[in-house]
């Protein structure tokens, strides 16, 4: 999980839907690198940490800046658009900052990792 929120704040998110201990603690943020998203630094002490190239990996971002920074540290991005806060026209926000293809939602998430073996 990359995220500009704190550390503490993503765990709590995560608990709460029953996610947090799927990721075995690889949690990443803003506050551990000098510049927040839009900037790459998050992904990219991410993907040093995690031992990854970026073309091994990809990000699925709801929001611009979050597209942008995973774009710059090299990563392929789903833009998501199945969160609450989405409005008419996001997509093409998303897309506008460098999503390389959109999911509508969870179900549509499922369906574009299947298609790329990421499942």
């Amino acid at each position: 999980m990359v995220s500009n929120g704190s550390v503490r704040h993503v765990e709590r998110c995560l608990q709460r839907v029953g996610l947090r201990d799927a990721l075995d603690g690889f949690i990443f943020s803003a506050e551990q690198v000098a510049q927040p998203k839009p900037y790459p630094d998050v992904y990219c002490h991410a993907l040093e940490q995690l031992a990854l190239h970026p073309s091994e990996t990809m990000a699925v971002e709801d929001s611009p800046t979050g597209v942008a920074s995973a774009k710059e540290a090299g990563l392929r991005v789903v833009g998501f658009l199945g969160a609450a806060h989405i409005y008419d026209g996001h997509g093409d926000r998303l897309l506008e900052a460098g999503a390389d293809m959109l999911a509508t939602d969870a179900a549509a998430l499922r369906l574009i990792f299947e298609k790329m073996n990421v499942l």
